[in-house]
């Protein structure tokens, strides 16, 4: 390309028909599904376009975009009743062919301003990934359980980063970091040959829950193709997740002959926004943490170090989608520190 600039394509393809099999067994009806034997079979494809060079004297960029699309398996469960048998069987004999398709489109875009003794960076991300897993619950030829699982994920970030560039013994490296991750979840379990007739339930809802109006498989009936397509829904994982950090972060080292000292921080303030819109249960946490870092590395004669770190990390709270009886909130999860410590 004209004036310094340059561009890279790159683009994939790849398939597999697994090992698994789905044999299409009749049920008891007599029936049988028409779903593709090769039930492990996975199908992936992407491509990422980048260009980088200069906008002016000072100021460099470098931009790409990435789509990737996968097809595959998704809880490829295999019953195995024969405790003594230590072979892994091959066969997966259900009514449809458990599947898992994702989309994902991201795009970045970074720009560095070149200054005396110091470059300063921007760095803007965006990734949105569509996600539906399908899962056969029963592991059986039959219309019995199932489980549909459509996840919504978006992520932005952005990072201001100024660093030193000189050749003096001391170099540091400061900025400011954001990012904001939002998940949407409908999960839903499909009773199949189920309806609702006043407070309860036919067929397999209707078993498991110990109603009179059990009918179906279950209940040794034999059913037509109507009659075992026929299905409800009940609500399983409906959820909206949103989760930040907002963080200051600073690091230095400095060279005394043969020896480094490096030296860091980094201030997070963080946050975990979970609703469970089945029960309207919400629930908020929200910290800030103190993450300081202490290097000392030691440069050997011989080529080698010996060097010493201790830092601390952690590990954000959150929510599960579960609620204790009487009360108004979801189940929290605790934040984790981690101090660590290391000599090598």
């Amino acid at each position: 390309m004209e004036n310094d600039w340059a561009m890279r394509l790159f683009a994939f393809g790849s398939t597999n028909d697994g090992y698994l099999v789905n044999p299409n067994s009749a049920r008891v009806n007599g029936l049988a599904a028409s779903n593709d034997k090769d039930i492990g079979q996975s199908e992936e494809s992407g491509l990422r376009i980048s260009v980088a060079g200069p906008v002016n004297d000072a100021l460099s960029a470098y931009a790409s975009f990435r789509w990737n699309d996968y097809e595959g398996p998704n809880n490829h469960w295999i019953r195995e009743l024969d405790k003594n048998s230590l072979k892994h069987p091959n066969i997966v004999d259900t009514t449809t062919n458990a599947r898992h398709e994702r989309d994902t489109t991201s795009a970045m875009l970074e720009l560095v301003w070149e200054y005396e003794g110091m470059d300063v960076t921007s760095v803007t991300s965006h990734t949105d990934t569509e996600s539906t897993r399908y899962s056969d619950l029963d592991i059986s030829p039959e219309y019995l359980l199932d489980l549909i699982r459509p996840e919504d994920m978006k992520v932005f970030t952005q990072e201001l980063r100024f660093t030193s560039t000189d050749d003096g013994s001391v170099q540091w490296l400061g900025g400011l970091y954001y990012s904001m991750y939002e998940e949407k979840m409908r999960s839903e379990l499909i009773w199949w040959n189920t309806e609702a007739i006043g407070d309860n339930f036919t067929g397999p809802l209707g078993c498991a829950a110990g109603m009179d109006t059990c009918s179906g498989v279950w209940a040794g009936e034999t059913l037509t193709l109507a009659q075992e397509q026929l299905n409800l829904r009940t609500p399983f994982e409906m959820r909206d997740r949103d989760k930040s950090h907002l963080a200051a972060f600073a690091n230095m080292t400095s060279t005394y002959d043969d020896w480094e000292l490096g030296l860091g921080l980094r201030i997070d303030k963080w946050e975990n926004e979970s609703t469970n819109l089945d029960s309207g249960f919400s629930s908020t946490k929200k910290e800030t943490e103190i993450l300081p870092k202490l290097s000392l590395t030691r440069f050997r004669d011989d080529g080698s170090i010996v060097y010493f770190t201790a830092s601390k990390g952690y590990e954000p709270g959150g929510y599960n989608m579960t609620s204790l009886t009487g009360s108004t909130g979801l189940w929290g999860l605790i934040k984790r520190k981690l101090p660590v410590l290391k000599l090598a």
